[in-house]
């Protein structure tokens, strides 16, 4: 069992805001694959200065390469190859 003082949960929580605040600072541009009315209603408000744009069409481009790590899985482990609208391993 760990356990952690009061003075360690208080560092740790004032680099949780220190890092939130250099993102706030940094992020200009971000790309969101998966909208959720929870993400259109939080992320505007941790990120005010960022424009938040639809990336689900990149990642779904993204996805449809794979690397050769990827494909010498799927050579090995046939059942675990991914589902497309095809069928499994269509795609």
């Amino acid at each position: 069992m760990i356990t952690v003082d009061w003075e360690e949960r208080i560092d740790v929580k004032r680099m949780r805001t220190e890092r939130l605040e250099k993102a706030k600072a940094a992020l200009k541009k971000s790309g969101v694959d998966a909208w959720n009315q929870a993400l259109v209603d939080m992320l505007p408000q941790l990120f005010p200065k960022a424009k938040l744009v639809d990336g689900q069409k990149i990642m779904l481009e993204a996805r449809k390469t794979k690397t050769i790590d990827e494909i010498n899985h799927f050579k090995l482990n046939p059942l675990t190859l991914p589902l497309s609208p095809r069928g499994r391993g269509a795609g």
